[in-house]
């Protein structure tokens, strides 16, 4: 029997509620489909051209549905069950399951993959030197984990503090970004705004990030049995200054 944290649907979560999971599906998801034949592109670099790839924080599966259209088995994990309840539509073909990435035991795979500063949700450097060593242990030898993560770079480049507005066919979403170089921290405070008469009130959500250093991180992996190299972006077009990529090779022994 699954775990509460784990199991194919069920609870709710503080963040990606109903009406922001929406919205990040109708705004957010080119950038997902920007980089997906980056990412296959890698995998297939490092000798995984079939197999199982499981895709962390997978969202409303855009990503997924690329990758099952190139021929893998995807298992999505999420913690938000608006967000897969989006997925399994956009994903006909993948698995997917609610659990919180600090607790979920992860599937045997060929491929980890987790993009789009998942990982940067994971504030405490032990609970991502923890998810480093579990994700070893599902992977076989020679697995891939590939991932990205925002660095110190961009509070340097960014403004402390920032305000956003996008439009959708039917919501307004306000996202209020606070960037505390000193300690680290990124606070995204995102309100979204029905347009139309749907008897919805407006949704607020706090989201926490940290960023992490680059140096630690391939240290981290090294120590959990890991080959890692770091690229400044995706193949193709979407690279972004404070955002790092790294391709983790699980060692054979």
């Amino acid at each position: 029997m699954a775990s509460p944290r784990e199991r194919p649907a069920g609870a709710a979560s503080q963040i990606f509620g109903p009406a922001f999971a929406a919205e990040y599906a109708s705004l957010w998801s080119q950038f997902a489909r920007r980089i997906a034949s980056g990412v296959v592109r890698i995998l297939q670099r490092k000798g995984v051209r079939t197999g199982t790839v499981v895709d962390l924080g997978c969202g409303p599966g855009t990503l997924a549905a690329h990758l099952s259209a190139r021929g893998y088995q995807v298992i999505g994990i999420d913690r938000s069950q608006p967000m897969l309840s989006l997925a399994q539509v956009v994903a006909p073909t993948a698995r997917f399951m609610v659990a919180d990435l600090r607790q979920a035991r992860l599937p045997a795979a060929d491929a980890i993959v987790s993009t789009f500063d998942t990982l940067n949700y994971l504030t405490r450097a032990q609970d991502l030197r923890r998810l480093f060593g579990r994700v070893a242990r599902a992977l076989r030898p020679g697995g891939v984990f590939l991932f990205d993560l925002l660095t110190p770079d961009e509070l340097r480049r960014n403004p402390p503090e920032e305000h956003l507005a996008y439009r959708s066919a039917v919501a307004i979403v306000v996202v209020e970004i606070k960037r505390r170089r000193r300690s680290g921290r990124i606070r995204h405070t995102i309100t979204t705004l029905p347009r139309l008469a749907t008897g919805t009130s407006r949704a607020v959500e706090i989201h926490e990030q940290r960023v992490f250093a680059p140096r630690p991180v391939e240290q981290w992996l090294r120590a959990a049995g890991f080959e890692v190299r770091r690229r400044p972006g995706y193949p193709g077009r979407f690279r972004q200054a404070g955002r790092t990529v790294f391709v983790a090779v699980r060692r054979a022994s």
